[in-house]
């Protein structure tokens, strides 16, 4: 019986090493399955963060391309339709330097209040913009401003301090300035050409 009881308890104590020894397999494989895939977990969202930060990088690269394009296409734009502008206000004024010019050549005693009336018909008659300085910066002519024909504006400065009266009559071409539109309550970029008569 004796032999009885020790082969049992030689196969209990094996038993309990089995399990035990099952019980610490199992533990140290959950362990490391844990660790496995909290790791795996871990890179996988540092991968997800990285592709975040591409892919908000690519987008915004993308968006800043965009405007960049329509920055570019805007001052295209603007370029062009000044160029439009400085085009046409230098037809106008060239044709009517022309014919003020065929009138003086024609009639050498004309006077300067003929050559006024001449140019307010054609401004009236095509809504030109037109103003005429001595060369000191009198006014004698302007359709459409409130400065007083007779004085003196050599010295006027446009919203940004620029003295454009001294550089249209001493300067044959472009000047540009701004100007505060009454009607409007704003303040334009102007363009004008200049001839010397």
């Amino acid at each position: 019986m004796k032999l009885i009881k020790k082969v049992g308890e030689e196969e209990n104590t094996k038993r309990i090493i089995l399990i035990g020894s099952t019980l610490m397999v199992i533990v140290v494989s959950m362990i490391v399955a844990y660790v496995l895939i909290s790791s795996e977990i871990t890179d996988f969202k540092n991968h997800l963060k990285n592709f975040k930060t591409t892919l908000i990088q690519r987008e915004k690269s993308a968006i800043k391309a965009v405007v960049n394009n329509l920055i570019s296409d805007i001052k295209y734009a603007q370029k062009l339709k000044l160029f439009e502008i400085q085009k046409r206000v230098k037809n106008q004024t060239d044709i009517t330097y022309e014919f003020l010019q065929g009138l003086l050549s024609s009639n050498q005693n004309i006077k300067i209040d003929s050559i006024i009336k001449k140019i307010k018909k054609i401004s009236n008659k095509y809504n030109l913009e037109f103003f005429v300085y001595k060369n000191d910066g009198t006014l004698l002519f302007n359709n459409n401003s409130n400065l007083k024909i007779g004085d003196n504006y050599l010295d006027l400065e446009d919203t940004n301090g620029k003295e454009f009266v001294k550089k249209i009559v001493t300067k044959a071409g472009f000047v540009d300035y701004q100007w505060f539109v009454p009607k409007s309550n704003k303040i334009s970029k102007k363009i004008t050409y200049s001839i010397r008569l």
